[in-house]
């Protein structure tokens, strides 16, 4: 296990984008000052380093993350964990503050959320199984393309849309869903 820290002064930034390219992702609050990063599956090699694996970068007062893939050509499959059939997994460990929004790319693999809180939530997913528990937020939006979703004790307007048609949702309280089915 390997934890990140942005090297960047992230405690200024009001929003959050993540993007991964592969691995399975867990998003959970915690007692951090800044997202830390932890990566369960791999280690520094001498042919790559956390700037590989991690990179971060400031725009406004939004942290953009990129996790898994450099984003220069190198496809994430290049990583040597592919190769040596480990599997890699994060846990992006958050502050307990409030974000104005937290917008999670997940590209390949599942996706799990605990409570979280933000102005806006934003979830995209290519394919894998995304399981959302306890987040609150004045809006949360949700895309798949193929795998399944399943969204419990959720609060705010939800707006879910799968390509996959396979989506579950339980909540306490129902205060405003939109689910689309794309066919």
């Amino acid at each position: 296990m390997v934890d990140i820290i942005p090297a960047i002064l992230c405690v200024r930034a009001k929003s959050l984008e993540v993007d991964s390219s592969s691995g399975d992702v867990r998003v959970v609050r915690a007692d951090v000052i800044c997202p830390t990063i932890r990566i369960f599956g791999w280690s520094p090699s001498d042919n790559f380093q956390k700037e590989d694996v991690v990179q971060e970068e400031m725009q406004g007062d939004v942290l953009h993350l990129r996790i898994g893939n450099k984003g220069d050509g190198r496809s994430s499959w290049q990583f040597p964990f592919w190769d040596s059939g480990t599997k890699m997994s994060f846990e992006l460990l958050l502050p307990q503050k409030e974000y104005d929004a937290l917008i999670l790319h997940i590209s390949s693999g599942s996706l799990q959320t605990e409570a979280l809180e933000a102005g806006i939530l934003k979830v995209n997913m290519s394919s894998g199984r995304l399981k959302m528990e306890n987040c609150k937020a004045a809006e949360i939006s949700i895309k798949a393309s193929s795998g399944h979703a399943e969204i419990k004790n959720a609060s705010g307007k939800l707006d879910v849309e799968s390509s996959s048609r396979h989506v579950e949702v339980s909540l306490n309280e129902i205060v405003n869903v939109i689910n689309r089915i794309l066919l």
